[in-house]
């Protein structure tokens, strides 16, 4: 691989249709690799660094990624569907972004279906997004303020049950945050001044060590 990364890669996940994987680095460069032969499928560059990164579940029918900047800021990215043409296809595009956290973002993971996705970042919060798998348009739905620094998450996927995202903190402790089912029905706002979850609004939280 000739053209790499100058500095650290931060992110490595593969496509959700298989083929190909992307790479996100402290050069603040997403770059879309041939899985076959290393060839660098296409590039994308921002004006901070990249801190973290995730894609899609594979079984989805989302062509989608997410990275998070050591700026707080969360982008959605749309991948083309088929990795060997994406030159012709425009690459990769930008869906959405925004300035979610006020200090770098160190984890990212969509639910199941990709119809989620929760960021977590070195301010404690975890911040939850409503996507469209499809167009991979998104809402910031809202935030909870995590106890101590979080280090990883989880999202298993449970039926004929509201989805929860389990998240492990710096003490050890694991946290689980459900998901109701009105917080992802069209028109739901947060009418929070500080867009914090409440349970009253639909989300809780639990810690258990």
């Amino acid at each position: 691989v000739l053209d790499c990364h100058l500095g650290t890669v931060v992110g490595l996940a593969p496509h959700p249709a298989g083929g190909a994987f992307l790479t996100a680095g402290s050069d603040g460069s997403v770059r879309l690799w041939g899985a076959k032969d290393g060839a660098l499928l296409s590039k994308r560059t921002f004006s901070s660094a990249q801190t973290a990164m995730a894609t899609a579940p594979g079984g989805s029918g989302a062509a989608l990624a997410a990275v998070g900047s050591a700026t707080g800021v969360l982008r959605l990215l749309a991948l083309p569907t088929d990795p060997a043409a994406a030159a012709a296809s425009g690459g990769v595009r930008v869906t959405y972004r925004r300035r979610l956290h006020t200090a770098p973002i160190t984890s990212i993971a969509f639910s199941p279906k990709a119809n989620v996705l929760v960021s977590a970042g070195r301010d404690n919060s975890v911040w939850l997004v409503s996507v469209s798998p499809r167009t991979g348009s998104a809402t910031a739905l809202g935030n909870v303020v995590a106890p101590e620094p979080v280090l990883s998450i989880a999202w298993p996927e449970v039926t004929d049950a509201d989805e929860s995202v389990l998240i492990s903190l710096a003490s050890g402790g694991i946290m689980c945050i459900a998901i109701p089912a009105e917080l992802l029905t069209p028109g739901w706002r947060n009418l929070s001044p500080d867009m914090v979850l409440k349970p009253s609004a639909g989300a809780a939280a639990a810690a258990a060590s």
